[in-house]
């Protein structure tokens, strides 16, 4: 994320970082694709698991030449933006950058093989992510449980690379849409309330900032845009509601998610 806050990160290093993103991909016979990059050092950084090769891309030929026109990873789906949306209004927009634990993008059942064993590949360079990329105390949200059970089990390294805390959050997919609609109905008033203040333009505007940011070309720029200004915005994509408040002097801390048939964000804080 652009910021205007907080330390700038090393440009060159992270380049340095991005050519190691590009050898591991390449490696495992998958197609880098790139995150938005931070500028300036944050407060929050948000971990899912790996790109998946899908609409956006059917074929890794497709994902390579999408990757050429500037897209990157989060920027294609309305449910992309729209947690994009939910992240800045919540997190502030100076404050998160989102990223995966691999980089590499796949089709699921691929990514279904072996993804420990991915995971421990790419740990040294997450690492090393979270060290350019954090403010002092920073907290790592894992979005789903297999990140979360992944960076629990590595938890002195990332707390030793970010100084806070890791926290968990249910995935935004659809396969986690159980969880989205039973939180709502546990969740009613809450919910309701939280929904009519929602309206499609500020998703919308989130998207063309996040785009521009990006340097995603046209004329994938504005097709994106077009899908996104017909897209449904249901329950399936607001379910997944985020609350955050801030504790004093400890990590920002995330709750009113259901995961897993709790009610709040699982956490951990540093060993």
């Amino acid at each position: 994320m652009d910021t205007v806050s907080g330390g700038h990160v090393d440009p060159t290093a992270w380049a340095d970082l991005e050519t190691k993103f590009r050898l591991l991909s390449a490696r495992e016979g998958s197609v880098y694709l790139p995150n938005v990059a931070p500028t300036s050092k944050v407060k929050t950084v948000l971990i899912g698991m790996e790109p998946s090769l899908g609409h956006w891309a059917p074929t890794p030929e497709k994902a390579r030449k999408r990757v050429e026109q500037g897209l990157k990873n989060f920027l294609w789906s309305s449910r992309d933006f729209v947690i994009q949306y939910i992240f800045r209004r919540q997190l502030g927009q100076s404050e998160y950058h989102l990223t995966d634990m691999a980089k590499g993008a796949m089709l699921a059942m691929q990514a279904a093989e072996g993804r420990e064993d991915r995971y421990d590949r790419w740990f040294d360079s997450l690492l090393t992510e979270l060290r350019l990329a954090c403010l002092p105390g920073a907290t790592v949200i894992a979005i789903g449980n297999r990140v979360g059970e992944y960076l629990d089990s590595r938890d002195r390294e990332v707390c030793e690379a970010t100084g806070g805390g890791i926290y968990r959050l249910p995935h935004y997919s659809s396969v986690a849409v159980r969880h989205h609609l039973r939180f709502a109905d546990d969740n009613r008033d809450a919910f309701e309330a939280y929904m009519a203040g929602f309206t499609r333009e500020p998703v919308v505007d989130t998207a063309k900032s996040l785009l521009q940011l990006a340097n995603v070309e046209e004329p994938l720029r504005t097709s994106i845009l077009g899908r996104l200004e017909g897209a449904n915005f249901g329950i399936r994509h607001l379910g997944h509601r985020v609350q955050v408040r801030t504790r004093t002097p400890a990590p920002t801390r995330v709750a009113g998610s259901h995961v897993s048939g709790q009610s709040r964000a699982r956490s951990k804080g540093c060993p």
